[in-house]
């Protein structure tokens, strides 16, 4: 072209003309060819144009190529035919455009077990750069392709499993696939061929990857060992984590996996001489199969005399290959989640794996390998140190936290919004359980403030858990956070389009309305539950659980003119809802809301007419949630009774028959936990009220052999719980004074 005197410009718009003028001519001659030898060589034509060319790929798909190819490869039974098909398949599924997380559009979700354009089923956004991958779900490929598993000829089960493995990469993959498809390829990790073994751990990596799970899922913060009633918990109880709707796709598959495909990975692991390219696929098919699985880290942990996590320390400190030991972090990270750190093992991730990950968090490779490390090794750091605040004081003493506003700068483009996200959950995640993290990082809050209102959902997301993390104790920290004036983009968060950004932005708001904090009375002031009572009837249990967390908090020590304007907003509708949810966590954090309006403020829910709009029958609710029998829920309706019973206008409630029937029964359930709020129940009743019945109710009491029990559980019961019913023995042979400390048990920090 240049020796027609044309500017580059103008060459670039005829080699470009002329490629689509090929490209077209090919596509027709694909379309209306009929012998296979034709077919062959304009498939290897087709495949040749589209590999590595974004423009290419875009164009045959507008000249409808997929329909063709799809016919083509549910006739063909010709070996080289099918070879030249799985390897368009394989580099037409790959994102056609930079990863943009925020450029999506919104689909109907993909399922097997139902027609994929059924508009019925729940809508899901797909990435514009997955829209070929979409497309070809969408018309069955991948269905043609597992038909073609097993095979005797090896080079077509290679770009069988490579043009699959390319496919199931895309977050719009359906995760209901058939079982016996995913058994059918897992088989083929004992293939002679190192390379399909090679493509088929890369297959499994991909098919049960934890990529594409929300901030909530994959760094969910776990319960501790502690009590219902501590009110700066805003930990999901264990119960609802075990079963998030996110992870029940992944759990299913792994469970396919287990054990035959894992013991085998870790068999080519350990005694099959394989390449580190290899090697590196194993080892990342073992993390995404030892994802928050306790099952599966229990089958390696197992698997031999070897300790496994022995084995991947040594691959993190004799490799020199960078990814080898990123996967490797990553199994080590998954393993420490689901067993004691010994002291060992301890130092061992304290001096090599953290720094590891710290270092590879750095990296400065850009090619894809490197972008995926720079992305995921924070995460991995984040999982590893969770749950332990030694390994958070670690990764704080190197600095990080200090230099926090450096660790998150330089990754504005879209394609690094998940790095930038998951870089701040790593800041979160040091100073979740390390108080002396969140002093640190509380000099960043502007920062992570900015990044409430980010275009990414990620970031957005990953944010509030950063301040989730600095608002759970130090009432200091949580005066800043009034200053940095995060709680007004917290509560905009909570109409944010994404659920898991809701999630989180209501996860941080438990915390932000504790009696203690600074926050609350802002909070208060500007009428934030009614922002937040409507989110109670979500579909999401997690979302209804921090809700409810939240408003049993911002009830706890408040004035009851502020509980009566709660109340009210609330309604009837929602107490019958939560009292009937699916979920018994839920039904048992209503129990402590109610727990918590009650507390000195009784006649919110007591009096007739009722002053909030509605009639509770708590006599009701309370029987019968205690005749199912489920200990924690009887606890906390003891609870209830405790509070109403503490005060003097209403100690007549726990006189009730069936109330009294059940605090008997409770004075010998075999948890100590019932039997003590029983004990406190009577203490309140035994105690002077104003209507001077106190003596009347002595004697109802002692006629129903309530002080006989307490006799007669006095030898057998120690500390607390001895002191409690001494105290209850003694009142019921005092006569009063006129006083007025009774026994309030609302929540205590």
């Amino acid at each position: 072209f240049a020796g027609f005197g044309m500017a580059n410009k103008e060459i670039s718009s005829v080699a470009l003309n002329f490629g689509r003028d090929a490209e077209t001519k090919a596509f027709m001659g694909l379309k209306q060819c009929e012998g296979e030898s034709d077919q062959l060589q304009i498939l290897q034509s087709v495949k040749n144009f589209v590999i590595g060319s974004v423009m290419s790929k875009n164009h045959f798909m507008q000249l409808g190529l997929l329909p063709v190819l799809k016919d083509i490869m549910s006739k063909s039974t010709t070996d080289e035919i099918l070879i030249q098909l799985a390897d368009c398949v394989a580099s037409l599924s790959l994102p056609t455009l930079p990863p943009d997380s925020e450029n999506f559009r919104i689909e109907p979700n993909l399922s097997l077990s139902h027609d994929p354009m059924d508009t019925s089923t729940s809508a899901v956004p797909i990435p514009t750069e997955e829209q070929n991958a979409y497309e070809m779900f969408k018309q069955g490929f991948h269905t043609l392709l597992f038909q073609l598993v097993p095979n005797k000829n090896t080079c077509l089960l290679k770009s069988v499993v490579r043009a699959l493995t390319n496919l199931f990469s895309a977050s719009c993959a359906p995760k209901d696939i058939v079982e016996d498809n995913i058994l059918k390829v897992s088989a083929l990790l004992n293939h002679e061929d190192e390379l399909v073994v090679y493509y088929t751990a890369q297959f499994l990596a991909r098919v049960c990857s934890s990529r594409f799970l929300p901030a909530s899922t994959v760094l969910p913060f776990v319960p501790q060992e502690s009590s219902i009633d501590l009110p700066t918990s805003t930990r999901l109880p264990k119960d609802i984590l075990e079963s998030q709707s996110a992870l029940m796709p992944l759990r299913k598959i792994q469970s396919i996996l287990l054990p035959d495909a894992l013991r085998i990975l870790l068999h080519l692991l350990k005694e099959r001489p394989i390449s580190k390219l290899s090697q590196c696929a194993a080892l990342d098919a073992i993390s995404q199969i030892t994802f928050d699985n306790s099952d599966s880290a229990e089958i390696v942990l197992d698997s031999d005399a070897t300790s496994a996590i022995s084995v991947f320390i040594e691959f993190v400190k004799q490799s020199e290959n960078v990814l080898l030991q990123f996967y490797a972090c990553y199994c080590i990270a998954n393993l420490i989640r689901a067993q004691d750190l010994s002291e060992n093992l301890l130092k061992a991730i304290r001096l090599l794996v953290i720094p590891t990950l710290l270092r590879i968090s750095h990296t400065e490779r850009n090619d894809s390998h490197g972008i995926m490390m720079k992305e995921v090794a924070p995460l991995v750091l984040a999982r590893l140190i969770e749950k332990h605040s030694n390994l958070q004081q670690t990764v704080v003493e190197t600095g990080l936290l200090t230099n926090a506003t450096a660790f998150l700068s330089g990754l504005e483009s879209p394609t690094l919004y998940r790095a930038l996200a998951n870089r701040l959950l790593l800041l979160a995640s040091s100073c979740s359980l390390y108080i002396g993290g969140r002093q640190i990082l509380a000099g960043s809050l502007s920062v992570v403030r900015s990044l409430l209102t980010h275009s990414s959902s990620f970031v957005r997301a990953a944010a509030c858990r950063v301040v989730q993390s600095l608002s759970r104790s130090l009432k200091q920290l949580r005066t800043s956070l009034v200053d940095s004036q995060v709680v007004e983009p917290l509560f905009a968060l909570l109409s944010d389009s994404s659920p898991d950004v809701k999630l989180n932005a209501s996860a941080a708001i438990c915390n932000l309305v504790l009696a203690f904090s600074a926050s609350k009375d802002e909070i208060i002031k500007s009428g934030g539950w009614k922002k937040l009572i409507p989110l109670l009837q979500s579909s999401c249990v997690e979302l209804r659980c921090n809700i409810l967390w939240a408003l049993r908090n911002m009830i706890y020590a408040t004035e009851g003119a502020v509980k009566r304007e709660i109340l009210t907003e609330m309604g009837a509708k929602s107490w019958e809802l939560l009292f009937s949810d699916d979920h018994v966590d839920i039904q048992i954090q209503t129990m402590v809301l109610v727990r918590n309006v009650v507390c000195k403020d009784s006649v919110l829910l007591l009096e007739e007419p009722a002053s909030i709009g509605y009639h509770l029958d708590i006599r009701k609710i309370l029987l019968d949630k205690l005749a199912v029998g489920r200990t924690e829920m009887t606890r906390q309706c003891l609870f209830v009774i405790c509070n109403i019973c503490s005060e003097f206008n209403y100690k007549s409630f726990g006189m009730d028959e069936e109330i009294l029937g059940y605090i008997r029964k409770s004075l010998t359930h075999p948890e100590e936990c019932i039997r003590h709020v029983a004990v406190l129940c009577l203490i309140n009743l035994t105690w002077v009220s104003l209507d001077n019945e106190t003596v009347s109710r002595k004697r109802t009491l002692k006629e129903l052999g309530f002080e006989e029990i307490l006799l007669s559980l006095k030898p057998k019961e120690s500390g607390r719980l001895l002191e409690q019913i001494n105290t209850c023995l003694s009142q019921f042979t005092t006569s009063f004074p006129f006083n007025t400390t009774d026994v309030n048990m609302d929540m205590v920090d």
